[in-house]
């Protein structure tokens, strides 16, 4: 039963990948697209309820959001004007560089690979994963949409560089600057 989070977490890396051969048909990528977004929910509430929440658990909610969000984006040129297209390419890669940038000072500086679970970064997920079935319905994508999307996981990012610049031990499930003391020892759980 503890092993459930990451049983869930795998099983969203494998429907995200199975988008990519959904894309043309409408009903079956909005369900799987939907079990998508409900397992990266679950997963997270059912390791705490379960008290199961463990260093593995948290790099497979970050590879499942990773490869979500790389079939989103081959999803969205698919569908995207050239127009449309050079705009999100230029706010996905400016994005895509700051994130690596992240994981590459947690990389150096904690001895790992993460991604830290902000409000702001799930925020982000949450806006990006409402973005593609509002494009899909409506038939286009409003400039002043990426603006907003752009800025959003723009601010979380820099919210992010700031954690992991100040963080002396690593904790993904820092909720936000504003929450943050440099007092907590991050290495009890009951602290967070």
């Amino acid at each position: 039963m503890k092993s459930l989070p990451n049983i869930l977490s795998c099983l969203r890396i494998i429907l995200s990948v199975t988008l990519l051969f959904l894309c043309q048909s409408s009903f079956f990528f909005f369900i799987v697209y939907l079990l998508c977004g409900l397992s990266d929910v679950v997963d997270g509430y059912l390791a705490r309820l379960l008290n199961a929440e463990t260093i593995l658990g948290s790099k497979l909610d970050s590879l499942g959001d990773f490869v979500f969000y790389i079939v989103w984006v081959f999803v969205m040129v698919q569908m995207a004007s050239n127009e449309i297209m050079f705009q999100l390419g230029l706010c996905f890669m400016t994005i895509l560089i700051m994130r690596l940038g992240n994981l590459l000072v947690t990389k150096m500086k904690f001895r790992q690979w993460s991604i830290i679970h902000t409000f702001g970064n799930k925020g982000t997920g949450v806006c990006l994963f409402l973005f593609l079935p509002a494009v899909i319905l409506l038939g286009n994508i409003p400039s002043w949409t990426i603006f907003i999307l752009f800025a959003v996981a723009m601010l979380a990012t820099i919210e992010e560089t700031i954690l992991l610049w100040r963080l002396t031990a690593y904790n993904p499930n820092i909720k936000s600057l504003l929450f943050w003391k440099d007092n907590v020892d991050y290495s009890n759980k009951n602290n967070l």
